[in-house]
C-alpha cells in the first residue's frame, strides 16, 4: 500500500505538473516540494486505504487535495497551486486522469492489480523516497553525513539529531520546508 501511494503521487503529481510548478514565478524550493510530496503521499495512502474499505470513489479525496489551487502547501510553505502558470483545469485534469486510471485498473483487474501497478511505477520513478522500503536506509545514510557536517546557520529544526532522525523516519514534512531545503541543498537524502 505504501509503495502504491508513492507511485500514485509520482504518476499524478510529480510527472508533468511538477514541471509547471517549477516554472511558476514564485516557484517553491526543493524543501517545499519535498514537504508537499510527503503530505500528498499520506493523503494518497489514506485514499487508497479508504478505496479498499469503502469503494473506489474514495480516491476522489486525493484528487481534491492534490489539485486544490488554494490549499497552502505542507512544511510551512507559502506556495499554493494558484501561482502555477496556465489553466488550473489542465492541472486538475492531469491529476484526475491518473487517479481515474488507477480506479479503472482496480475495478477491472482487482484492487491488488491496481496497487501493484502503482507500486511498480514507484519502483521505477521514485525508488527511495519516504514511504518506500528503502527509506530507513536513506535516512541512516543522511544522518551519518549530517553528523559530520557543520550545522551552524542551519534551521533550528536540525539542532537535535535524534529528533531529526525520528522526524525523517515518521514525518519529514514536520521538520519544515526550510530544513528539508537544507537536506536537498546538501544532497543528504539522495
Amino acid at each position: 500500500m505504501s509503495a502504491a501511494a508513492v507511485g500514485l503521487v509520482a504518476d499524478a503529481w510529480r510527472d508533468g505538473p511538477l514541471d509547471l510548478i517549477r516554472s511558476a514565478d514564485s516557484r517553491p524550493n526543493n524543501g517545499e516540494i519535498f514537504a508537499q510530496s510527503i503530505d500528498l503521499y499520506r493523503r494518497a495512502h489514506a485514499a487508497l486505504v479508504a478505496a479498499r474499505e469503502d469503494g473506489l470513489e474514495k480516491l476522489r479525496a486525493f484528487v481534491a487535495v492534490a489539485s486544490d489551487a488554494n490549499l497552502p502547501w505542507a512544511g510551512g510553505s507559502g506556495f499554493a497551486l494558484r501561482a502555477v502558470p496556465g489553466s488550473p483545469a489542465e492541472f486538475v485534469q492531469h491529476v484526475d486522469d491518473r487517479v481515474w486510471f488507477t480506479a479503472e485498473m482496480m475495478r477491472e483487474q482487482g484492487q491488488p492489480a491496481g496497487l501493484l501497478h502503482r507500486s511498480v511505477s514507484a519502483t521505477f520513478k521514485a525508488p527511495t523516497p519516504f514511504g518506500m522500503p528503502g527509506w530507513p536506509d536513506t535516512v541512516a545514510s543522511a544522518m551519518e553525513r549530517l553528523t559530520l557536517m557543520d550545522r551552524s546557520g542551519a534551521p533550528k529544526a536540525l539542532a537535535d539529531l535524534a529528533v531529526v532522525e525520528a522526524a525523517l523516519l515518521d514525518a519529514p514534512d514536520h521538520l519544515g520546508a526550510d530544513a528539508l531545503a537544507r537536506f536537498s541543498h546538501q544532497a543528504l537524502l539522495g
